[in-house]
């Protein structure tokens, strides 16, 4: 069984409000309420101790998990976030905003039962009239009908009570207040086949600031080195939903920051290590570099200037790294591997070519090519079906199968070249 189907079981089993929690169940009634009354909307599309401490309440404690069960639209909505620490800590903190609005659009009816916004992210959280697996897409516009820039959209959890996706304003920009969301709704198989698309729904939506907690910006301006590189933790954002980590890279470095490793670390000890959300980095247009990093909420920690921010680690692509060819027809190899890669093969599947990237024992860096090079432009592409799976000894492998691949040969685009392990600890000034 499930951790959903345990919450959902023992909120069935148990008979008795606790008398501890009577009165809180009884307000967040009253807030519902008054949410339903005022017909609040909100919704989004789909591009790191007060949340740990819900988690547990909601998978541990009986009396928490009931408390949460008597409440309308709370039920589904704790089960759904339970493993989600940001959004566990806002449904316990009272952030949950009541949307309950509905469309149906060729017998598919889409209702948009309610969010979590702050100033950088909305997660809405959905039903569709299906048993089927849903991915909505979005197009986001201002009141006026003028689409927003650096805006994204992601379809997250698809459980059969509560779905998810999340919009995300990157690059500086923020959410409105008023917007006006256009969606379309693809069911699929579980074998992932498209079975049908619906749409579009269109729904207009008002946040409720007074539910949506403000940003809290803090400016370390700290530099480091990382085996010849120089990099600047320039800023961390403390928001409802998530963390985001902003730092800038030295035009004299000899590789691009493609990912940076972290955590945080409380003034008791506690760990906090989540990478929270479908969202894990931005980076520049021009360059391979990722230099904003979204981790789990800190925003219920208390004193963001008792945290510290330890670097773990950074993974770097040379400036001048080349390809690595691989010959289709006898496994031949040009280039120079990313560093804890063990082997690259050439098997034939289904009488085509396929691609087979072995890495060293216990390392754990994700995909070591971010695809190839288009044999006539230049252009990189990405590998359409990709996999990745454990080995014979238990280590990361990848296989990127090649159906109707015309030439002998292909030019594998590295993600990374080399690695950096470190051990930085950084203090965090007071918000501005």
């Amino acid at each position: 069984m499930n951790r959903q189907l345990e919450y959902q079981a023992l909120c069935r089993s148990l008979e008795a409000l606790p008398p501890a929690l009577d009165g809180v169940a009884d307000r967040v009634r009253r807030r519902v309420r008054q949410q339903k009354k005022r017909r609040l909307g909100v919704s989004f599309g789909s591009v790191a101790a007060a949340a740990a401490g819900f988690v547990l309440a909601v998978n541990l404690l009986p009396t928490f998990a009931l408390a949460c069960g008597r409440v309308p639209v709370l039920r589904e909505l704790a089960a759904a976030v339970a493993f989600s620490p940001s959004l566990s800590a806002a449904v316990a903190n009272d952030y949950v905003q009541a949307v309950g609005q509905s469309q149906t659009v060729d017998g598919m009816t889409l209702t948009l039962d309610s969010v979590i916004a702050d100033e950088r992210q909305v997660v809405v959280f959905y039903r569709a009239d299906t048993d089927l697996h849903t991915q909505v897409s979005c197009e986001m516009t201002d009141q006026n009908g003028a689409p927003l820039q650096n805006i994204s959209c992601i379809s997250g959890s698809d459980s059969d009570d509560v779905r998810q996706f999340e919009i995300h304003a990157i690059a500086g920009q923020e959410i409105p207040a008023a917007f006006c969301l256009r969606l379309s709704l693809k069911l699929s198989d579980d074998r992932g086949e498209t079975v049908a698309v619906y749409g579009p729904y269109v729904f207009e939506l008002t946040l409720d600031r007074s539910k949506s907690a403000p940003e809290r910006v803090l400016t370390p301006d700290q530099t480091v080195e990382l085996d010849g590189q120089r990099l600047t933790v320039e800023t961390v954002r403390l928001n409802l939903t998530r963390t985001a980590v902003t730092v800038s890279t030295d035009p004299a470095n000899t590789a691009w920051l493609v990912d940076l490793d972290f955590h945080f670390v409380g003034p008791d000890g506690t760990v906090y290590d989540v990478p929270d959300g479908s969202l894990a980095a931005t980076g520049s247009p021009d360059t391979p570099e990722m230099l904003t990093y979204y981790w789990q909420s800190l925003y219920f920690t208390g004193d963001p200037t008792d945290l510290r921010l330890v670097l773990d680690g950074a993974l770097w692509l040379e400036k001048d790294a080349a390809p690595v060819v691989v010959d289709l027809t006898d496994g031949g190899i040009q280039g120079t591997l990313p560093e804890g890669v063990a082997s690259v093969t050439v098997a034939s599947v289904a009488d085509a070519p396929e691609i087979r990237v072995a890495v060293e024992p216990g390392v754990e860096l994700g995909q070591p090519f971010r695809g190839y090079l288009d044999h006539e432009t230049g252009e990189e592409r990405f590998f359409p079906n990709g996999m990745s799976y454990h080995g014979p000894g238990g280590d990361w492998a990848y296989a990127y199968p090649l159906p109707d691949f015309p030439y002998n040969t292909i030019a594998l685009a590295p993600r990374y070249s080399f690695f950096t392990e470190a051990d930085v600890s950084l203090t965090l000034p007071a918000a501005e």
